[in-house]
């Protein structure tokens, strides 16, 4: 939700780290079902990183697999590389559609705003505070003194300027779409937006008198959902009938990596969130979210009943307390009213202020 998202090159990194390239499809089961299994290949079982697609073992089976020779061919084209542009947004509709409507949003809030302010009034390139709040920025006095309430959603889809809205869309491209891919759309979602509205909860508590824009919560939070799906799926590396020694030795040695880098991802961005104009209390807020979703939503994959039941129980308990007892301390303690000495928003702030 901050005003700036996190690094664009970091996280790029982390994703040809886990994903394999710029193909945006997890190699694991990508190649092993389009190659076709082989006398030397052990069969793999499912991981967080890599899940067999809907359909893939119809494909193999009725002959109908394309083989990575023939995707590079096709892939080489420039129809080829449209088509696969085309597959991944059809896959991945929800994310492919919310980056719509930040470009969109952001384009008509410049237009209303009568082009993009100077530089030292917003130097991310984009419209005025004042079109900003207009549009449904998160403003803490509105949300508590006069009831709009959905400004704990609406700023997700606006961003403070094109330099903001870049590196978000960035983000939510390279990562954001094949994390919809391998949870589904449903899932997806229901993370990301709690994510982003859990962010601007913590945004109000924290940071009252600032107006906030962006998606970074619900990118941290998918993130940090991510980070959950890896552990819950620790056990996909224990060696069984699939999976021979070394093979479960490698597999978890890769998921060990996968999950230090996101720590290192998560960090970085945590320390970024500390310079001015950066909106951390949405990052840190999004983060916990999504971790305590995707301890709820990937708990179902935990081997042992017990592990199971105990992690789906913490996790709902501490998502009811912390909304509950956020919007509680909210709406009785929180002065969301800036100092009248800085005058800073007060244009825009309620009567109440």
């Amino acid at each position: 939700m901050g005003l700036t998202t996190a690094n664009a090159a970091q996280m790029t990194s982390y994703h040809n780290s886990t994903f394999g390239g710029e193909d945006g499809m997890p190699p694991t089961y990508a190649e092993t079902w389009e190659s076709g299994p082989s006398e030397s290949t052990t069969p793999l079982i499912a991981s967080s990183s890599a899940r067999i697609p809907q359909g893939a073992s119809t494909a193999y089976a009725t002959g109908s697999y394309v083989t990575p020779a023939q995707r590079a061919s096709v892939a080489g084209t420039s129809g080829g590389r449209m088509r696969r542009l085309v597959q991944q947004a059809t896959v991945t509709w929800a994310s492919t559609t919310f980056i719509i409507i930040y470009t969109v949003l952001m384009l008509y809030m410049i237009y209303v705003n009568g082009g993009i302010e100077s530089f030292d009034v917003n130097p991310m390139l984009g419209p005025s505070v004042d079109v900003l709040n207009e549009f449904g920025a998160n403003n803490a006095a509105e949300i508590k003194y006069n009831k709009q309430y959905w400004r704990f959603v609406t700023p997700i889809f606006l961003h403070a300027g094109l330099i903001h809205l870049a590196f978000n869309v960035y983000v939510q491209w390279k990562i954001g779409t094949d994390l919809e891919a391998m949870w589904g759309t449903g899932t997806w979602l229901m993370i990301f937006l709690a994510s982003g509205a859990f962010g601007n909860l913590a945004s109000s508590i924290f940071m009252p008198t600032v107006i906030g824009v962006g998606a970074s919560g619900s990118i941290m939070g998918i993130l940090g959902g991510w980070l959950l799906e890896l552990i819950c799926h620790w056990s996909d590396d224990t060696p069984g009938p699939y999976l021979g020694e070394q093979e479960a030795k490698d597999q978890r040695k890769g998921r060990k990596w996968n999950i230090f880098i996101l720590l290192v991802n998560v960090a970085v961005t945590m320390l970024m969130s500390i310079v001015p104009m950066v909106d951390w209390a949405a990052h840190v807020g999004g983060v916990v979210c999504g971790c305590i979703l995707g301890a709820h939503f990937f708990a179902y994959d935990i081997v042992g009943r017990c592990c199971k039941g105990l992690t789906l129980l913490v996790s709902l308990s501490l998502l009811l307390v912390l909304t509950m007892g956020g919007l509680t301390y909210f709406f009785e303690d929180v002065d969301p009213c800036p100092d009248a000495k800085d005058g800073q928003y007060t244009d825009f702030m309620p009567p109440e202020c």
